[in-house]
């Protein structure tokens, strides 16, 4: 799959829409999938732009 590189913003709109239409397990799985590339900082940038109960589903990661 191609990566599009998005603001911050425009990735969380993509993943609201997303959740309108998913389960909350297909909603964190497809989180899990579109940031996988994303580090945590990234991470919390879009979850900024989300509400609580999906800010809660996105993928947890910490630095090594």
């Amino acid at each position: 799959m191609n990566k599009q590189i998005m603001s911050y913003e425009e990735a969380a709109q993509a993943l609201v829409s997303y959740a309108f239409e998913a389960t909350l397990e297909e909603f964190s799985a497809m989180a899990e999938h579109m940031l996988e590339d994303n580090s945590p900082g990234e991470i919390a940038a879009i979850g900024a732009y989300l509400p609580e109960v999906l800010r809660e589903l996105l993928p947890k990661r910490t630095l090594h």
